[in-house]
């Protein structure tokens, strides 16, 4: 099944550069501010290495500068959590002298980054790295290690470690490597001069990612590789961001490595939380009460017969301050600061929840008395909110570029040909032919989620929760016509046809914008071959919890609704 998508950006290297060092120039910088100096020098690092290296990765001056530039931001990273002033400043400023060097050096003109989706969709805080250094230090002292981050993300997670170990008195050498392949079978490869500069680099190896994810590849290969070089896997330690026992791991070779290792890795409530941080940061009281991974739901329903589904892992961190003022994950810099406009401008449209500001990442806000809705609940009231809502997305958020139809309809024919079966692909062998109708839509930054749990009655009427960035995770649907939209909330609502008609004529009034049918129909088997391919894979994953049977039946009902759009697509 294809869920995931491609989220990629393309740089000038020049342009990008100046950026950081702009960063790195501002006065008295906050810990936000030199989290944001974090993940903007490891994505330019991350960018060049993978520009300079696209086969095997290797070394040479202009990639070992890169490297120590992100280095020298982890050490401002560091001294900023810390809270040491003086030193925030002192390894700024040797963080701009890196960039002018790297500056005169022979850069690729553009180069290719990824979104980090840990910093921007999973509340991922480097500070648990810091922690991890420290007890990896404490247990085992060597006197020299080599720190390896696999990029991405992880090009700035080992920057904070191996900056934690320097200042701890270690003598670090620190690579990064990129495991290449199918994201369940990804191997290291290695240019001669970099095994080389491994084999002499030092005896204790570190390997720095985010992960593990379902395969549980990046980091076992990355391993793998140094024990070929001849390092005792006894003194070969992972960082993880969490550590599962690996039983689940997708790849036989991935479970075994995992199992061989030492892992150290430390916990985000335990620093931010516990500590009252979080708390102190965004002036809210203490004793936050976590509702992320599906916690929310206590909140809304009587019992667990009523929850609605949710994957635990995919949703982002919540906390409740004293039953009025929620903290939400929305990402660390740029990424939480568009957020956040996105947000302040759809609750000052009225039809979201107001907002107050963000901090570390967090968007507070109000935590409003309110029912989530049932599927099948409708109203004339809230057909014209909804209706209202998508003209004023349409409206005020449109999109530069959407995704190319091949994208989109790759994703829909795999999902019904797995979901369904062979015959009903050839049923739906018509989207091919529809390409026209996609490609007369205007993109949009949509709200991707139209579902009845995300719908909200207040005591002033209807508000949308969830608003912020289901265009750019790393899901489908991207940016697309609002008719994504327009389907989720006909599908979802389980809509009758004359609601659907009075929906659809009512947004068309109200964005001035003619709905095609023919456009609307294809965005309706789009959405339901991604949400059946989502659901089947959610109740696969957690069949072992109670969010399996949730998924299962929900797959179940996608796939009926699937196979009727697909008989009149093909009639």
């Amino acid at each position: 099944m294809i869920v995931y998508r491609k989220t990629e950006e393309e740089c000038v290297t020049l342009e990008l550069l100046k950026e950081v060092a702009a960063l790195a120039e501002k006065p008295s910088l906050r810990h936000d501010e030199a989290t944001e100096l974090l993940m903007e020098t490891g994505r330019l690092e991350a960018g060049v290495t993978d520009a300079l290296f696209p086969e095997a990765d290797g070394v040479n001056e202009l990639s070992m500068a890169a490297r120590r530039a992100s280095v020298l931001a982890g050490h401002v990273f560091l001294a900023s959590w810390e809270e040491r002033t003086k030193d925030v400043s002192e390894w700024a400023s040797r963080l701009l002298d890196a960039l002018e060097g790297i500056a005169v050096m022979a850069l690729p003109w553009k180069i290719k980054t990824r979104i980090p989706e840990g910093y921007v969709h999973y509340g991922l805080y480097p500070e648990v790295y810091i922690k991890a250094a420290k007890d990896f230090f404490e247990r085992v002292g060597p006197p020299e290690a080599v720190c390896i981050g696999l990029r991405s993300i992880g090009t700035s997670l080992s920057a904070v470690v191996a900056a934690t170990l320097e200042e701890l008195g270690c003598k670090v050498r620190s690579f990064t490597f990129r495991p290449k392949g199918h994201p369940f079978r990804r191997k290291a490869r290695l240019s001669a001069r970099l095994e080389a500069a491994l084999k002499v680099a030092g005896r204790h190896f570190l390997i720095v990612d985010e992960g593990p994810g379902l395969s549980g590849t990046s980091f076992s290969s990355a391993a793998k590789k140094i024990s070929s070089l001849g390092v005792d896997g006894k003194n070969i330690f992972i960082f993880p961001s969490w550590v599962p026992d690996g039983s689940a791991f997708i790849s036989a070779e991935a479970r075994e490595v995992w199992a061989r290792h030492e892992k150290f890795s430390a916990s985000f409530e335990e620093l931010w939380v516990k500590s009252g941080r979080l708390a102190r940061e965004a002036a809210v009281g203490p004793g936050l009460l976590d509702i992320s991974a599906g916690m929310w739901r206590t909140l809304f329903y009587k019992g667990e017969s009523e929850y609605p589904a949710t994957h635990p892992r995919h949703e982002r961190r919540k906390y409740l301050s004293e039953g009025t003022v929620l903290l939400k994950f929305a990402g660390h810099g740029r990424y939480g600061r568009e957020k956040l406009r996105r947000a302040s401008a759809i609750a000052d449209a009225g039809y979201g929840v107001p907002v107050e500001g963000i901090y570390n990442g967090f968007i507070k806000s109000g935590f409003v008395e309110a029912r989530p809705l049932n599927r099948g609940e409708m109203n004339q009231v809230l057909l014209d909110e909804m209706a209202g809502y998508l003209a004023f997305l349409r409206k005020n958020f449109a999109a530069g570029k959407g995704m190319d139809f091949e994208e989109f309809c790759q994703m829909a024919t795999r999902n019904i040909t797995l979901g369904l079966g062979g015959e009903w692909a050839e049923k739906a062998a018509t989207l091919e032919a529809m390409k026209e109708f996609y490609e007369s839509g205007a993109p949009v930054e949509v709200d991707g989620r139209m579902t009845p749990v995300e719908w909200l009655l207040t005591k002033k009427g209807y508000k949308k929760a969830d608003t912020l960035d289901h265009h750019s995770d790393q899901f489908f649907p991207s940016s697309q016509d609002i008719s994504w939209d327009l389907a989720s909330a006909i599908i979802e609502f389980d809509m009758s046809p004359m609601e659907q008609r009075y929906f659809v004529s009512r947004y068309s009034v109200k964005a001035r914008d003619t709905v095609s049918a023919d456009r609307l129909r294809l965005y309706m088997v789009a959405y339901l071959s991604f949400k059946l391919g989502y659901a089947t894979f959610a109740a696969e994953e957690l069949a072992a919890t109670t969010e399996g049977p949730r998924f299962k039946e929900q797959a179940s009902r996608y796939a009926a609704r699937l196979k009727r759009e697909i008989l009149w697509i093909a009639g």
